[in-house]
């Protein structure tokens, strides 16, 4: 009855990611061993990367950090590997995408009764919805302002 009566509110789709915005630690395997890298977020976009630490070999990082500004312009991970660096590419590629991971505020579920959004991360805690409201004594509760609007959450009690 609620996702009826409030389905037209959202469109988003239970499966788009929601990044948090914050400095998030990923690590990716280079050729070397670890990469890690600090990935900032503000509004949706990766604003920065920094190096954490890397043990590459130096002519081939060189290479491969030119990624970083790439990664950055598109938004994503998912751009082509530097020839001739490929391994440390990868690592690189990977960091991002570890890091992006801990970002993910989107919720699990499909918003359906049986299978409600379930609110569990730390970083899914602290976003702010715009408005809430608890309908009767049910233990599910209807946000805006969320990419599940309109949808049926279960909310830690």
């Amino acid at each position: 009855m609620i996702v009826t009566l409030f389905s037209g509110l959202g469109t988003a789709s239970a499966s788009e990611a929601v990044l948090m915005d914050g400095s998030y630690e990923g690590t990716g395997q280079g050729r070397n061993g670890d990469i890690v890298l600090r990935v900032s977020l503000q509004d949706q976009a990766i604003t920065d990367i920094e190096v954490v630490s890397q043990n590459e070999t130096p002519r081939f990082w060189e290479k491969a950090v030119a990624l970083l500004s790439r990664i950055i312009a598109a938004n994503s991970p998912e751009v082509d590997a530097i020839s001739g660096a490929t391994k440390s590419s990868e690592g690189i590629k990977a960091a991002v995408r570890d890091a992006l991971a801990k970002a993910d505020g989107s919720i699990p579920g499909s918003g359906t009764a049986e299978d409600p959004f379930v609110i569990s991360t730390p970083a899914q805690r602290r976003a702010k919805p715009k408005r809430a409201a608890t309908f009767w004594s049910l233990p599910v509760c209807c946000v805006w302002g969320f990419p599940h609007r309109g949808k049926i959450l279960s909310l830690p009690r």
